[in-house]
């Protein structure tokens, strides 16, 4: 697994840049929401971002990539069906412990 601090490391791929200290991209990353990215984690991350970089333009992958987990992150903080705002307040905290 890797920790906070481990994950503020770790470097994008060429051609398409992360900004691993943006909170809702740690939020998609952390899919299980454990506050610890495992291998299986980084790998379907790194899926998604193939994906989407075919489907954005290099000049604005980093910004769509962004808007992207923001949105998923704000949907599930505001949906009662994932456990809204107490499962964010909980993730947030095991990703500081």
């Amino acid at each position: 697994y890797l920790v906070l601090t481990q994950m503020r490391q770790l470097q994008s791929i060429e051609g398409a840049p992360m900004d691993m200290n943006h909170l809702p991209t740690l939020y998609v990353l952390d899919s299980n929401h454990d506050g610890k990215i495992s291998l299986d984690e980084l790998i379907r991350f790194a899926k998604l971002c193939a994906s989407k970089a075919r489907d954005f333009g290099a000049h604005e992958y980093q910004m769509q990539m962004q808007g992207l987990c923001t949105l998923r992150m704000y949907d599930a903080a505001s949906s009662p069906s994932t456990g809204g705002v107490a499962a964010f307040a909980k993730w947030f905290t095991l990703l500081f412990s």
